[in-house]
């Protein structure tokens, strides 16, 4: 039957005991053991219950022969007969029954006889030896590795010898079979007791398969434990701390960190503050630049930062740095500078407002397009330069007599659909490339401010000029 017990399938079906049945090595036939008269002879029959032959025939049917075992090979057979009438002796022949020769002969049963294989090739226990060092109480786990030569896989036995007094050794499994040619591992647990004397220990590791042996030495060295000296006291030092840590401004204005030097382990010394790498364009001083930190105290020094309107947009790190002899510590301040929008004076004069439709759109225009990259910022600090010059006043005064607002009101609109028309060129050529489209937006917008407010109304008044002198000469 299967190892599951299915399949059960009936090889005998006689009148007679049938017993003791072993496999032959190629798996095709079975012997075993049948009382065809009262005898028991020794048969072989095939694996699906054909060919049944009586392997031990006899004329004496007053002997038993009993407990048939294949040889490894498969061409003798060993088993056991009673031919002194209860004196039970071992025999051995071959797998056709001929050659009987008797293997013990004396007065006591010897029975139950089994084939023991001589192991093939050899093997051997890597790595040849071992030394660990431990400090009680400790626990080692060692793996060790059968190794098989020349097709070498039977059972190896472990052994551990010369254990010392405070070391246990356990070995997991303590027999192992190699593969063919492989290998195999196997644990050494050693649970070395606080009690372990210090001193060097050699352990010595057996495997051995009938005659081959092969051993390792493993050598435990019992290091006794040596107090632990006393720290020694941290040398005075300082640190650095920044509040705020972040700080937002906008450019054309100043921004001020508080540096705290804080005294650690004693320290009393002078700290001098500095930044060695100001980003671009951006300066500072400290107020004291130097200070004295009382032991075990703090003291406090005032890092001011200007932000010139050169600076663009952006977050930058200020990197202040502490120096007190061989001692120096930094500490990272981050400055995230944005831009000082501009405004359109002249336009929220005429409006009234800042956040008037007009003005916004204008802004809008002026900063989020033709701004919005380093040429276009250029081209609108350099008109900004010039508008700024005579536009305040004319604002101021536009803003303090109503009826000029509503004149304005009216001269302001080519200004408006002005910078609607630079919006759709801007459009158009920011496909392309907005430095580009800044470019010939805040040319086209400058030509246009140009022809309605400077030559338009210079023609118009040589114009007026002209009719007014003829007019006199008639």
């Amino acid at each position: 039957m299967n190892t599951d017990g299915s399949d059960v399938t009936q090889l005998t079906d006689n009148a007679i005991d049938d017993g003791w049945p072993d496999w032959c090595p190629d798996g095709s036939r079975i012997v075993f053991v049948g009382t065809p008269i009262g005898d028991k002879e020794i048969y072989a029959i095939n694996t699906d219950g054909s060919n049944i032959i009586r392997i031990t025939p006899r004329t004496d049917y007053d002997t038993d022969d009993m407990g048939p075992i294949c040889s490894p090979d498969g061409t003798k057979i060993l088993f056991y007969r009673d031919p002194t009438f209860g004196d039970w002796e071992l025999f051995v022949m071959d797998a056709d029954g001929s050659h009987k020769t008797p293997l013990t002969e004396n007065t006591a049963d010897d029975g139950y006889p089994d084939w023991h294989p001589v192991p093939i090739g050899n093997f051997y226990l890597d790595p040849v030896s071992m030394e660990e060092t431990v400090e009680p109480p400790s626990k080692l786990t060692l793996t060790i590795n059968v190794r098989s030569v020349e097709e070498f896989s039977s059972i190896v036995n472990f052994a551990v010898t010369n254990i010392p007094s405070g070391i246990t050794a356990t070995l997991v499994p303590n027999f192992i079979i190699p593969p063919p040619n492989g290998h195999a591992p196997f644990n050494l647990f050693l649970d070395i007791e606080d009690s372990t004397l210090p001193g060097t220990y050699d352990l010595k590791l057996t495997g051995s398969c009938g005659s081959l042996e092969d051993s390792k030495n493993i050598s435990i060295v019992i290091e006794s434990e040596e107090p632990t000296p006393p720290p020694s006291p941290p040398a005075p030092d300082f640190s650095i701390s920044i509040t705020p840590q972040t700080r937002s401004v906008r450019n054309n204005s100043t921004a001020a960190y508080e540096v705290t030097i804080t005294s650690l382990h004693g320290f009393d010394s002078c700290v001098s503050l500095s930044v060695p790498y100001w980003p671009e364009g951006i300066s500072g001083t400290f107020s004291p630049r130097s200070v004295v930190c009382p032991a075990d105290g703090r003291v406090k020094s005032t890092l001011t930062i200007s932000i010139p309107s050169s600076v663009g947009d952006g977050t930058y790190s200020i990197n202040i740095t502490g120096t007190s002899g061989d001692l120096s510590h930094s500490k990272v301040a981050t400055l995230v500078v944005s831009l000082t929008p501009s405004r359109c004076i002249i336009v929220t004069a005429t409006y009234g407002s800042e956040i008037a439709h007009e003005a916004v759109y204008m802004r809008h225009v002026r900063d989020n397009m033709i701004g919005s990259n380093p040429v276009g910022r250029s081209l609108i600090e350099g008109w900004n330069s010039f508008y700024y010059l005579w536009s305040p006043p004319m604002a101021q005064f536009i803003a303090s007599h109503n009826s000029l607002q509503s004149i304005f009101h009216y001269l302001l609109l080519p200004l408006v659909w002005i910078f609607h028309v630079i919006a759709r060129i801007y459009d158009i050529f920011a496909i392309f490339n907005t430095t580009l489209a800044s470019m010939v937006a805040f040319l086209f917008g400058m030509m246009l401010f140009m022809v309605v407010y400077v030559v338009g109304p210079l023609l118009t008044l040589i114009t007026i000029c002209r009719c007014v002198c003829a007019s006199r000469k008639e």
